[in-house]
């Protein structure tokens, strides 16, 4: 059974909810904790939605991460909770008082604070993200192209020949130019020029939402 729900005994903050800014993640709950508390701490009941990320602060300034699944990797007594069926409820410790060399942890660190964080919903999908950022990579030009001597990219109308093709096949999330640029007035450039005149090509494909299988086969 994975814990569902964990206990805190600090102080809940409020204040500090709007002042944290993230692109990626919203400030649900802040609580403080130990000797960061005045008078009385409460025991507050939290409910760990899926995705939700817990982060802990510790009074020797470190500072660790968690989620529901991974709690155990800084508490390892949430083992045995997770292995009963009684309980699905964790009461975080007051801190660290086991001596870990692996972890780097001697003797007795305190929780000074905890917050619980919330994932922000992405607005746009992962592949128009990728589309966008492509087109821009390839400067908006995608296909086979002529390539000169001075690195601009000619339309390819295809023909008979006799001679031999040099084609130019850029990296993923790259560009013809940005995979081959520093070639430019070199020695190795101006005797490709020479050796290929005229057929020299660069292939600008799609490397992010498309397959490689589907890049050869419109080459």
């Amino acid at each position: 059974m994975s814990i569902q729900k964990i206990i805190i005994k600090g102080s809940k903050q409020t204040s500090v909810i709007d002042k944290v800014e993230d692109d990626y993640l919203d400030l649900k709950e802040s609580y403080q904790v130990g000797s960061q508390v005045r008078g009385i701490a409460d025991a507050h009941e939290v409910s760990l939605e899926n995705g939700e990320i817990l982060q802990l602060k510790f009074d020797d300034d470190t500072c660790w991460f968690c989620n529901a699944d991974t709690l155990e990797d800084i508490f390892p007594e949430a083992i045995a909770l997770k292995r009963g069926a009684e309980n699905d409820t964790f009461t975080i410790p007051s801190g660290i008082n086991n001596t870990d060399a692996q972890r780097g942890i001697v003797g007795d660190i305190l929780l000074k604070a905890l917050n619980v964080f919330a994932k922000k919903k992405i607005t746009r999908e992962i592949g128009e993200l990728a589309a966008d950022l492509e087109k821009k990579q390839l400067d908006n030009l995608s296909g086979l192209y002529l390539l000169d001597k001075n690195f601009k990219l000619e339309p390819f109308e295809i023909k008979a020949s006799t001679k031999p093709w040099l084609i130019f096949l850029h990296g993923t999330n790259s560009s013809a130019y940005g995979s081959f640029g520093e070639l430019m007035q070199t020695d190795i450039w101006n005797y490709l020029h020479q050796e290929y005149a005229g057929q020299v090509l660069a292939f600008q494909h799609e490397t992010l939402t498309k397959s490689p299988l589907q890049n050869v086969l419109e080459l």
